[in-house]
């Protein structure tokens, strides 16, 4: 394999803003008005988040939600997705699968082809000039090990899988990759890594957009139709 068949560029995933007044009844008044003051601590930042995909997945669905919502804010925020790079995501496929508790080994020919990919996207970062880089999930979480331009003022790395019962092997090659990072955020206690100090271990569930057109209220007619549509009867 060559470093020329290695491509796995990153995309920008534009999505319009939104006021964040629009949130202002699902917070008590003192929530909202911390919020605003750690959002004027950040202003004049460039925040880069990187995750495997701009739609589909459980992260990209969260993304959507919050990046309008923190471009309502006042930030610069970028998020950017992986390009299709299939012999890659199938080695993160088996990454992911392991530090979920699978059985099996990865290769040294799948983990030749994460570190170079990782490379390229490092590469790629270098470009964007980021002063706090969030990084989601397993995919992307070498970067910051190629990275040549000094590292950003912030390095964040947010997990959203269940990393309860590792496999071994894959947490022993994935831990000394978080160790580049300023702080990991968890969604739960139970995922707590061994390997990593737990002053920079940080436990946040993710959250629920309540403008999210799936957690809109609707009728109890609309309800029916839809629960008819897949053969569910609620009587």
């Amino acid at each position: 394999m060559t470093r020329a068949e290695i491509s796995c560029p990153l995309q920008r995933v534009r999505i319009t803003g939104r006021s964040f007044d629009r949130y202002r009844p699902y917070a008590s008044e003192a929530q909202y008005e911390q919020i605003m003051e750690r959002a004027r601590d950040l202003r004049g930042l460039r925040v880069i988040e990187i995750n495997s995909t701009p739609r589909g997945g459980g992260v990209a669905t969260m993304l959507q939600g919050v990046i309008p919502a923190l471009d309502g804010l006042g930030l610069d925020v970028r998020w950017y997705s992986m390009g299709d790079d299939r012999p890659f995501f199938e080695v993160t496929k088996t990454l992911s699968f392991l530090l979920q508790g699978g059985h099996r080994d990865l290769t040294s020919a799948q983990l030749d082809r994460y570190c170079r990919t990782s490379e390229k996207l490092a590469a790629q970062v270098d470009k964007l000039s980021p002063d706090i880089l969030l990084i989601h999930d397993p995919q992307p979480a070498a970067i910051p090990g190629y990275l040549r331009r000094p590292p950003p003022r912030g390095l964040l790395w947010r997990g959203h899988i269940d990393l309860s019962q590792p496999n071994p092997g894959a947490l022993a090659f994935f831990e000394p990759l978080l160790l580049r990072y300023d702080l990991i955020v968890l969604e739960v206690e139970a995922y707590k890594l061994p390997g990593i100090p737990d002053s920079r271990q940080r436990f946040v569930p993710d959250a629920i957009d309540p403008l999210s057109r799936k957690n809109r209220l609707i009728s109890r007619r609309a309800a029916l139709k839809a629960m008819a549509r897949v053969g569910m009867n609620p009587r």
